[in-house]
């Protein structure tokens, strides 16, 4: 296999799972660790995941979100404007984090008036200047690496 197929694989399933195991990627792709490490130090050199010891995390949940590191921009800002059709007024709305969140709440109306509960810092603080949104942090231990609250292991 390729290396930009290594790489597509890579990034495709940190888009899926979040995350990405060393280990795993070796069988999956019939490859040695010593040649995923050394994908994995490339594609975190060029700021398209971030590298952890074992493995790999998305990019996704790293805040501050810079417009030209979101992976696949153009199709979150499109669900994004699909999903805001589906939030009324007085409506409760349910979200976890990532990308596709923050751009949704982004493109809010600022007379929209729902509740909304995120386990996501970043999703809250994207909604601070929205005065008619009340917004409920979801606890549990904040993972530093994801951004968000997670519930206790």
């Amino acid at each position: 296999m390729l290396k930009k197929e290594r790489h597509s694989h890579i990034i495709k399933q940190l888009n899926l799972h979040n995350k990405v195991l060393s280990s795993d990627l070796a069988i999956e792709l019939n490859v040695s660790e010593d040649t995923i490490r050394r994908d994995l130090n490339e594609l975190d050199d060029s700021g398209q995941i971030v590298k952890v010891h074992g493995g790999a995390l998305s990019k996704s949940y790293h805040y501050p979100f810079q417009q030209n590191h979101i992976y696949a921009a153009d199709a979150k800002k499109e669900i994004a404007r699909k999903a805001i059709d589906l939030i009324k007024d007085g409506m409760v709305v349910l979200t976890g984090g990532g990308t596709t969140i923050i751009e949704m709440v982004r493109v809010l109306p600022l007379d929209l008036s729902c509740t909304i509960f995120t386990i996501s810092p970043p999703v809250a603080l994207q909604l601070a200047d929205h005065h008619l949104i009340k917004v409920v942090l979801i606890g549990g231990e904040f993972s530093k690496t994801r951004r968000c609250a997670q519930a206790g292991r």
